[in-house]
């Protein structure tokens, strides 16, 4: 057996391995672990299963999703037992009486799938994933609706800027959010990125600039928080460097 073809068994076996498991399980870890103990094992899992580690692998585009798909999956385990908050809701979720536990394990089955589809930006695929664990879930979980509220707001269409071309639909979705906020204990880094992904589509800088940092402050590894922050200051720098070259132009000290 070739070396291409080990590497996609063990993807195989991985892909398969995540599907039934516990974010505990995905892990590696007993319930007991602490937070050193998950934040260490995310690293080591997140090195072993990143994309670029099979970069020069030949894997084709299927293997390559399941990579993807693993690789959410490890994210997932990590911001849902790194939060003390979400790992109390989600312990209470694995403990749920024998009547409602089917109906949790489909819910969150379904909403896991839902962000692994939200990461490969399938928004339309990962919406209805999202409104399949609403309407399984025994109690309306914030965490669900939040994310259909979302990928709501990402199949709006946009213009050539990236701005929504429906501008009530988009304010509708950021009130929405705002108010899941203002009802969940607790921040939480992905819902103010959410939050700050919709401001800055409607063109407001400032709140989103502050969702963005609040976000980073909360979780430093968070991707779409930096990514935005970097964006913001490269436009930045633009704008300020096109206003001085205006400035030079009109006293006669441009090039």
């Amino acid at each position: 057996m070739s070396e291409h073809e080990e590497i996609k068994d063990k993807i195989d076996a991985k892909y398969e391995e995540i599907q039934d498991a516990n974010y505990y399980e995905v892990l590696g870890l007993d319930r007991e672990a602490d937070t050193d103990e998950i934040r260490t094992q995310f690293r080591s899992l997140a090195k072993k299963w990143h994309a670029d580690k099979y970069s020069a692998s030949e894997l084709g585009d299927e293997h390559k999703q399941k990579l993807q798909a693993i690789f959410s999956e490890i994210n997932n385990a990590h911001r849902a037992l790194s939060d003390p908050q979400d790992r109390r809701e989600y312990n209470a979720s694995l403990d749920a009486g024998a009547e409602d536990i089917q109906t949790v394990i489909d819910a969150e089955h379904a909403f896991r799938q839902g962000k692994n589809l939200l990461d490969a930006g399938r928004y339309e695929g990962a919406h209805k994933q999202f409104e399949r664990a609403c309407e399984m879930s025994p109690e309306d979980e914030p965490d669900y609706r939040a994310h259909r509220i979302y990928t709501e707001y990402l199949m709006i269409p946009k213009n050539d800027a990236g701005e929504p071309k429906d501008t009530q639909a988009a304010r509708a979705v950021l009130e929405e959010l705002d108010d899941i906020a203002k009802d969940t204990k607790g921040d939480k880094d992905w819902l103010l990125a959410h939050r700050g992904m919709v401001a800055l589509g409607l063109g407001r800088t400032q709140k989103a600039k502050h969702l963005f940092r609040e976000a980073k402050r909360l979780n430093p590894d968070n991707t779409m928080a930096s990514r935005q922050l970097r964006l913001l200051r490269m436009r930045s720098d633009n704008e300020e460097k096109g206003f001085l070259g205006k400035l030079l132009d009109k006293i006669g000290l441009g090039s």
